[in-house]
C-alpha cells in the first residue's frame, strides 16, 4: 500500500511542477487541479482540447492544457483511486 501512495504523491508533484512551468501561479495550482478533476469526472474520455474549453467555462483562461499534462493528471487521479 505505501508504494501506491508514494506513486500518487509523485504524480501530484509532477502535475504541480508541470502546471507551474506553464505559468500557473503556485497559489492557484490546487484549485486548477480540482477543476481538472471535476471536468474529467464529467467526461473521463475528453481530450486536452476539450479540457481546455471546459476549464475556460470554469474561469480558467490562458491555461494551455496539452496532451502530456492531461496524461499526468489522469495518471495522478487514477493512482489516488488505487
Amino acid at each position: 500500500m505505501p508504494v501506491k501512495m508514494n506513486s500518487a504523491i509523485q504524480f501530484k508533484q509532477m502535475l504541480m511542477d508541470r502546471l507551474a512551468d506553464k505559468g500557473v501561479e503556485k497559489e492557484n495550482i490546487t484549485g486548477l487541479i480540482r477543476s481538472i478533476k471535476i471536468c474529467l469526472l464529467g467526461n473521463p474520455t475528453m481530450n486536452h482540447l476539450q479540457l481546455d474549453k471546459e476549464l475556460e467555462q470554469l474561469g480558467w483562461y490562458d491555461i494551455d492544457m496539452d496532451y502530456h499534462t492531461l496524461q499526468i493528471a489522469v495518471t495522478y487521479f487514477e493512482s489516488k483511486a488505487l
